[in-house]
């Protein structure tokens, strides 16, 4: 069994540094979420708008979009940042440029869908692209370090 050490180079600053920008855009989902919240009226605990007042007040439509938007970002989370971690230990570069896709991808999705019209957040589903492709260079990764295949 051979043991392998993983260096950090130059280009791990670009991964280290788009993390921090998952962050951001997580707080800034929370702002978005509760800007949306002060203009419906929603009161805490309450995580949606009733239907009925969704259905007649357009303010309401958009706090939920913009919650429905926020949740999705928390349930993609994993499905990204695992993926981008792994690919990155041999790809730097690549996950840097597809995780700052993945992140304008959310922003975009995000304020779509805070229009409260449900299919402007189709403008940032290439995010997702962002995530096959990680998952592609994290499996080809495995494989690499699995045949020996390392620098």
């Amino acid at each position: 069994m051979s043991s392998g050490v993983i260096v950090l180079t130059k280009d791990h600053g670009y991964v280290i540094m788009n993390a921090a920008l998952v962050s951001i855009v997580a707080m800034w989902h929370s702002i978005n979420v509760g800007r949306c919240r002060k203009a419906a009226g929603i009161h805490y605990p309450e995580t949606y708008a009733p239907k009925e007042l969704a259905e007649k007040n357009v303010e309401a439509m958009r706090f939920n979009c913009a919650q429905r938007a926020h949740c999705n970002f928390l349930e993609a989370l994993p499905c990204f940042i695992i993926p981008y971690f792994t690919s990155s230990l041999m790809f730097p570069k690549s996950a840097a440029v597809l995780g700052v896709a993945w992140n304008i991808g959310r922003i975009v999705y995000a304020k779509g869908y805070s229009t409260g019209n449900p299919k402007k957040r189709l403008r940032g589903s290439f995010s997702f692209l962002s995530i096959v492709s990680l998952m592609g260079l994290s499996f080809y990764s495995g494989y690499q370090i699995l045949t020996g295949n390392i620098a």
